[in-house]
């Protein structure tokens, strides 16, 4: 895996409940390649598609919570911006594996997570992998803001070839309604990376703990995990 850089000096933390305002996107995390080594960078190989070449409960910090795989409910939300169906990726499927849990990488005394982790990893058939990472990016490009119910969800695409052949990085703004008295808004991000590695491919989706913002370094920490696990 080649490293990459996560920006935190321009992070903003949209977590809490707020008066309902006009409060602008929070600035995004730049991510960028590491300068070249002077060495070739090693092929990675993804092996055969198994659950234990996914993250590990080890990865999530500490004492993770609900470790296991993906319901199918949740797998079918993992899709690009606006997309309403499968796309033609989903036919070219050979063996998909899936994980999710709550991290806590915040040292003590906290007791709170901070947030969920949801992982793929798939391997296709043909172009199947190449499909899937053009999918998202077409799902950015048509659909950089969508109404999804009473909020909103603005995609930008934040990085590229940060690891394996082919990667972007995804945030997501979601606004919306919050408990509390009327009027009370909410504003967090989450981030989706997907890896490209030959045939197969990697979907990581990272959001914070309930109606907060994920934070950089927990998404850059978890990214690498996912790839060295995957390629080990």
């Amino acid at each position: 895996m080649r490293p990459f850089l996560l920006a935190l000096s321009v992070l903003a933390v949209a977590s809490g409940c707020t008066a309902p305002t006009a409060s602008p996107p929070a600035p995004a995390p730049s991510i960028s390649a590491a300068p070249a080594a002077p060495s070739p960078t090693p092929t990675l190989v993804v092996g055969d598609i198994t659950p234990d070449r996914l993250l590990q409960v080890a990865d999530g910090g500490r004492d993770p919570y609900g470790y296991g795989a993906m319901r199918d409910e949740f797998i079918n939300t993992v899709r690009p911006p606006c997309a309403t169906a499968a796309g033609a990726s989903e036919a070219l499927i050979v063996k998909r594996a899936t994980a999710t849990m709550s991290y806590r990488f915040s040292p003590p005394p906290s007791d709170v997570f901070d947030g969920d982790v949801d992982e793929m990893l798939t391997r296709y058939q043909n172009d199947g992998a190449d499909r899937l990472v053009a999918e998202w990016w077409a799902g950015v490009a048509a659909c950089p803001h969508e109404q999804v119910g009473q909020g909103t969800q603005d995609h930008t695409v934040l990085g590229t070839g940060f690891a394996g052949n082919e990667s972007i990085l995804i945030s997501t703004l979601r606004t919306g309604q919050a408990p509390g008295p009327p009027g009370t808004t909410y504003s967090a991000t989450n981030y989706t990376a997907i890896i490209r590695i030959g045939d197969a491919a990697i979907v990581l989706r990272v959001f914070g703990w309930e109606l907060t913002s994920a934070k950089p370094e927990d998404v850059e920490r978890l990214v690498q995990a996912a790839v060295a696990r995957a390629t080990a």
